[in-house]
Protein backbone atom coordinates (compact mmCIF):
# COMPACT_ATOMS: atom_id res chain seq x y z
CA UNK A 1 0.00 0.00 0.00
CA UNK A 2 1.06 4.19 -0.08
CA UNK A 3 1.85 4.83 2.77
CA UNK A 4 2.39 8.17 4.37
CA UNK A 5 5.76 9.50 5.41
CA UNK A 6 5.18 8.14 9.01
CA UNK A 7 3.72 5.21 10.39
CA UNK A 8 2.14 4.52 13.16
CA UNK A 9 4.23 2.65 15.71
CA UNK A 10 3.01 1.11 19.52
CA UNK A 11 2.58 2.22 21.88
CA UNK A 12 3.12 5.70 20.15
CA UNK A 13 6.85 6.22 21.48
CA UNK A 14 10.67 4.86 21.29
CA UNK A 15 10.29 3.13 24.14
CA UNK A 16 10.00 -0.84 23.49
CA UNK A 17 6.68 -1.90 23.70
CA UNK A 18 7.27 -4.96 25.81
CA UNK A 19 8.56 -3.14 28.45
CA UNK A 20 5.22 -0.51 28.79
CA UNK A 21 2.17 -2.64 28.57
CA UNK A 22 -1.28 -1.74 29.58
CA UNK A 23 -4.79 -2.68 29.30
CA UNK A 24 -7.31 -0.29 28.62
CA UNK A 25 -10.99 -1.83 29.45
CA UNK A 26 -13.94 0.11 28.80
CA UNK A 27 -17.58 -0.93 29.24
CA UNK A 28 -20.67 -0.02 27.11
CA UNK A 29 -23.78 -0.49 28.68
CA UNK A 30 -26.62 -1.94 26.68
CA UNK A 31 -28.47 1.57 26.63
CA UNK A 32 -25.40 3.54 25.42
CA UNK A 33 -24.48 0.87 22.69
CA UNK A 34 -28.12 0.66 21.01
CA UNK A 35 -27.95 4.71 20.86
CA UNK A 36 -24.71 4.22 19.12
CA UNK A 37 -26.20 1.63 16.70
CA UNK A 38 -29.20 3.81 15.79
CA UNK A 39 -27.20 6.91 15.37
CA UNK A 40 -24.72 4.98 13.14
CA UNK A 41 -27.56 3.38 11.54
CA UNK A 42 -29.07 7.00 10.98
CA UNK A 43 -26.01 8.06 8.81
CA UNK A 44 -25.94 4.68 7.11
CA UNK A 45 -22.83 3.78 8.89
CA UNK A 46 -21.69 0.38 10.94
CA UNK A 47 -20.75 0.17 14.27
CA UNK A 48 -17.54 -0.62 13.02
CA UNK A 49 -17.16 2.12 11.35
CA UNK A 50 -18.08 4.37 14.00
CA UNK A 51 -15.82 2.25 16.49
CA UNK A 52 -12.90 2.73 13.89
CA UNK A 53 -13.45 6.20 13.62
CA UNK A 54 -13.03 6.93 17.03
CA UNK A 55 -9.46 4.58 17.09
CA UNK A 56 -8.24 6.69 13.72
CA UNK A 57 -9.34 9.58 15.55
CA UNK A 58 -7.18 8.61 18.65
CA UNK A 59 -4.21 8.22 16.63
CA UNK A 60 -4.50 10.99 14.97
CA UNK A 61 -4.86 13.01 18.12
CA UNK A 62 -1.70 10.79 19.71
CA UNK A 63 0.69 11.26 16.99
CA UNK A 64 -0.62 14.64 15.52
CA UNK A 65 -0.69 13.06 12.09
CA UNK A 66 -3.30 14.02 9.93
CA UNK A 67 -3.26 11.31 7.87
CA UNK A 68 -3.37 7.75 9.46
CA UNK A 69 -2.57 4.76 7.56
CA UNK A 70 -4.42 1.69 8.84
CA UNK A 71 -4.25 -1.67 7.41
CA UNK A 72 -7.04 -3.76 8.21
CA UNK A 73 -7.47 -7.28 7.33
CA UNK A 74 -10.37 -8.72 6.06
CA UNK A 75 -11.83 -12.66 6.84
CA UNK A 76 -11.70 -14.14 3.14
CA UNK A 77 -14.18 -16.52 4.32
CA UNK A 78 -16.76 -14.41 3.64
CA UNK A 79 -16.06 -15.04 -0.03
CA UNK A 80 -16.43 -19.08 -0.12
CA UNK A 81 -19.57 -20.16 -1.56
CA UNK A 82 -19.90 -23.01 0.78
CA UNK A 83 -21.27 -22.56 4.01
CA UNK A 84 -20.22 -25.27 6.09
CA UNK A 85 -18.01 -24.08 9.18
CA UNK A 86 -14.41 -23.47 8.95
CA UNK A 87 -11.58 -22.84 11.52
CA UNK A 88 -8.89 -20.86 10.09
CA UNK A 89 -6.95 -17.94 9.66
CA UNK A 90 -7.83 -16.71 6.22
CA UNK A 91 -7.31 -12.91 5.84
CA UNK A 92 -6.18 -10.53 3.43
CA UNK A 93 -5.94 -7.04 4.11
CA UNK A 94 -7.43 -3.62 3.25
CA UNK A 95 -4.98 -0.64 3.15
CA UNK A 96 -6.44 2.01 4.62
CA UNK A 97 -5.58 5.73 4.63
CA UNK A 98 -7.57 8.15 5.92
CA UNK A 99 -7.19 12.02 6.80
CA UNK A 100 -8.60 13.62 9.47
CA UNK A 101 -9.32 17.22 9.81
CA UNK A 102 -9.42 19.61 12.40
CA UNK A 103 -13.60 20.38 12.10
CA UNK A 104 -13.88 15.88 11.13
CA UNK A 105 -16.77 14.63 13.69
CA UNK A 106 -16.67 11.08 14.45
CA UNK A 107 -19.76 10.36 11.79
CA UNK A 108 -17.51 12.30 9.12
CA UNK A 109 -14.56 10.28 9.64
CA UNK A 110 -16.78 7.16 9.91
CA UNK A 111 -18.81 8.21 6.60
CA UNK A 112 -14.67 8.63 4.97
CA UNK A 113 -14.06 5.17 6.61
CA UNK A 114 -17.39 3.68 5.10
CA UNK A 115 -16.67 4.81 1.38
CA UNK A 116 -12.89 3.85 1.38
CA UNK A 117 -13.69 0.16 2.11
CA UNK A 118 -16.64 -0.22 0.09
CA UNK A 119 -14.06 1.13 -2.70
CA UNK A 120 -11.74 -0.82 -1.43
CA UNK A 121 -14.09 -3.90 -1.09
CA UNK A 122 -15.48 -3.52 -4.97
CA UNK A 123 -11.77 -3.40 -6.10
CA UNK A 124 -10.75 -6.04 -4.29
CA UNK A 125 -7.70 -5.02 -3.13
CA UNK A 126 -7.52 -7.45 -0.55
CA UNK A 127 -6.39 -9.68 -3.92
CA UNK A 128 -4.08 -7.56 -5.98
CA UNK A 129 -0.76 -9.54 -4.69
CA UNK A 130 -2.27 -12.91 -5.43
CA UNK A 131 -1.71 -12.66 -9.30
CA UNK A 132 2.10 -11.65 -8.53
CA UNK A 133 2.64 -13.84 -6.10
CA UNK A 134 1.49 -16.89 -8.45
CA UNK A 135 3.16 -15.62 -11.65
CA UNK A 136 6.92 -15.65 -9.45
CA UNK A 137 5.70 -18.78 -7.69
CA UNK A 138 5.47 -20.84 -11.39
CA UNK A 139 8.56 -19.19 -12.58
CA UNK A 140 11.20 -19.03 -9.47
CA UNK A 141 13.15 -21.24 -6.78
CA UNK A 142 11.11 -20.75 -3.96
CA UNK A 143 13.82 -19.76 -1.59
CA UNK A 144 14.08 -16.94 -3.85
CA UNK A 145 10.00 -16.11 -4.00
CA UNK A 146 10.55 -16.05 0.21
CA UNK A 147 13.70 -13.89 -0.20
CA UNK A 148 11.18 -11.46 -2.29
CA UNK A 149 7.99 -11.83 -0.03
CA UNK A 150 10.25 -10.72 3.15
CA UNK A 151 12.02 -8.04 1.20
CA UNK A 152 8.55 -6.24 -0.26
CA UNK A 153 6.11 -7.71 2.39
CA UNK A 154 6.08 -5.63 5.81
CA UNK A 155 3.45 -6.23 8.23
CA UNK A 156 2.39 -2.34 9.98
CA UNK A 157 3.26 -2.53 13.83
CA UNK A 158 -0.42 -0.83 14.12
CA UNK A 159 -3.85 -1.61 12.16
CA UNK A 160 -7.40 -2.46 13.21
CA UNK A 161 -9.29 -5.73 12.85
CA UNK A 162 -13.43 -5.42 12.61
CA UNK A 163 -15.10 -6.88 16.04
CA UNK A 164 -17.49 -8.95 14.15
CA UNK A 165 -21.52 -9.70 15.31
CA UNK A 166 -22.14 -12.44 18.09
CA UNK A 167 -24.89 -13.99 17.21
CA UNK A 168 -26.80 -17.50 17.15
CA UNK A 169 -23.74 -19.34 15.41
CA UNK A 170 -21.73 -17.98 18.21
CA UNK A 171 -22.75 -20.56 21.33
CA UNK A 172 -21.41 -22.76 23.79
CA UNK A 173 -23.93 -25.86 23.58
CA UNK A 174 -26.70 -25.21 25.42
CA UNK A 175 -24.76 -22.51 27.69
CA UNK A 176 -25.87 -19.29 27.89
CA UNK A 177 -23.39 -16.42 26.93
CA UNK A 178 -23.72 -13.80 30.00
CA UNK A 179 -21.10 -11.43 29.44
CA UNK A 180 -18.89 -10.88 26.66
CA UNK A 181 -15.21 -8.84 26.28
CA UNK A 182 -13.80 -8.09 22.99
CA UNK A 183 -10.53 -7.28 22.91
CA UNK A 184 -7.52 -6.12 21.18
CA UNK A 185 -4.05 -6.48 21.86
CA UNK A 186 -0.42 -5.41 21.46
CA UNK A 187 2.09 -7.74 20.13
CA UNK A 188 5.73 -7.81 18.34
CA UNK A 189 4.95 -7.68 14.48
CA UNK A 190 6.17 -11.00 13.06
Amino acid sequence: MDLPDNILTVPFTNEDPILKKFIDYIEISRDKFLKIHQRAKEYCLTINDVIMAAYIITLSRKTELTKISLPCPIDLRQFFTSQSPRIANLTGEYGLIISVENNDDIFTIARKIHNHIIDLKDRKTFLQSIPKLQSIYHKLPIFLVRWIISNHYHVQPVSYTNFGILDQQFYFEDNAILHCMLTGSFRRVP
